[in-house]
């Protein structure tokens, strides 16, 4: 099909007659192709929700929704693949057949409509969900009043903010969580303002930021900054500098499953692990911004565990970089490292940036502390030391 588009309805270029730019377009969508309703589903999103809040767009249809009809005539081709077809939630929409940023060299996966303010989308519930989020959180909602307006007025029921619609839907449906979606981690607040959020703020509620956990340096830098601007507007000082009444308490979800997305959890591990993503939150207080350790790099052995798990490291391997968060076990994992070297006898140095930590290793590892020997340091084998003592003339 083709949909001729009159550049009489377009901002114009020039002065010259009007004519007509064609486009070869799918028909207009069907209110929810199949497709995209199993995308949904994919991520953990509950049939009647996904019905009451996506739509499949194609055509004139996606025109209107971004608001091409303000392009000038040549540019609209840069959209061509976009207006094809894709599904739309409130102000997010997602094409099939997403366009290229040659420039910054990556996918625009999300489109917004052009000209106009991104907002929150609070996604469309049916009232069988509001009631278990009552129950679960023990709170009479009446039957008359909007749900989101009774989450406003209930600051003892948590919310969440998560950077898609796909991932607030999937927090709502399997944790019973409201969750608000923004587009994109970089629409959570006002460069010099409030957090888009902010009438759902109170000193008694807890937010649960749930953004996606980037593996490539770069992009982690920048949610870790989003992350740091909302603390600092969630936690104010007043003009001498002082902090004042948190406006909420702030927690930071945080997983260590080499994946992306809150979904992607969710279809992976399973309801159990999104649950236990949001029972052990990072309160704002112990945040740290771990971007700046990431190595850019895809990791050669992954662990969906807990804890590190038992395995065997290529002979040629010369460096090994073990990457895990507090208690899942590097230390354990040196261990296993160290006792098979001494076993092949294989020399071991193990450094740290603190004489306490290195102390407390050498106990751990089976190794000598370089402090504890008198002399004939350049003889030791198995030793652990701190980084300033790794000289050569102290060790050979």
């Amino acid at each position: 099909m083709v949909i001729s588009v009159n550049r009489d309805n377009l901002k114009k270029a020039s002065k010259k007659p009007a004519s007509s730019t064609s486009i070869h377009l799918l028909p207009s969508a069907e209110k929810l192709c199949q497709r995209h309703f199993e995308e949904w589903r994919n991520s953990g999103v509950m049939p009647e929700i996904i019905n009451l809040n996506v739509q499949s767009l194609a055509g004139q249809q996606i025109i209107d929704h971004l608001n091409l009809n303000s392009l000038p005539p040549f540019r609209l081709g840069n959209w061509a693949t976009v207006i094809k077809g894709g599904w739309r939630c409130g102000s997010h929409f997602k094409p099939d057949t997403p366009r290229q940023d040659y420039q910054r060299k990556r996918t625009i996966k999300y489109e917004k409509a052009l000209k106009t303010a991104s907002e929150p989308v609070l996604l469309k519930l049916p009232e069988e969900v509001w009631r278990a989020i009552a129950n679960k959180y023990d709170v009479v909602k009446p039957g008359d009043m909007d749900g989101w307006e009774w989450i406003k007025a209930n600051p003892i029921i948590p919310v969440a903010v998560a950077e898609s619609v796909k991932k607030a839907g999937c927090i709502i449906s399997q944790i019973l969580m409201p969750c608000i979606a923004l587009n994109g981690h970089t629409e959570a607040y006002e460069r010099d303002g409030d957090v888009r959020f902010k009438e759902f703020l109170h000193a008694e509620r807890d937010i649960f930021i749930c953004f996606d956990q980037e593996l490539k340096s770069s992009v982690a830098k920048q949610v870790a900054r989003t992350i740091k601007g909302i603390g600092w507007r969630l936690n104010p000082k007043d003009e001498n500098g002082k902090k004042i009444k948190p406006l909420a308490k702030l927690n930071i979800c945080r997983w260590f499953y080499q994946l992306k997305g809150i979904d992607d959890v969710w279809s992976t591990e399973g309801t159990e692990a999104v649950k236990g993503i949001f029972n052990s939150p990072v309160p704002w207080s112990r945040w740290v911004d771990t971007s700046y350790s990431l190595l850019d790099q895809e990791p050669d052995i992954k662990f969906c565990s807990k804890r590190w798990q038992p395995c065997e490291i290529p002979e040629d391997a010369q460096l090994v970089v073990a990457v895990g968060g507090k208690g899942t076990g590097k230390t354990w994992f040196s261990s296993q490292q160290t006792k098979i070297a001494n076993e092949n006898k294989i020399p071991s140095i193990v450094s740290t940036h603190r004489i306490e930590l290195s102390q407390a290793l050498a106990k751990t590892l089976g190794l000598t502390y370089i402090g504890d020997l008198e002399e004939n340091t350049k003889e030791a084998k198995n030793i652990t030391l701190v980084i300033d003592s790794l000289r050569l003339d102290k060790i050979n």
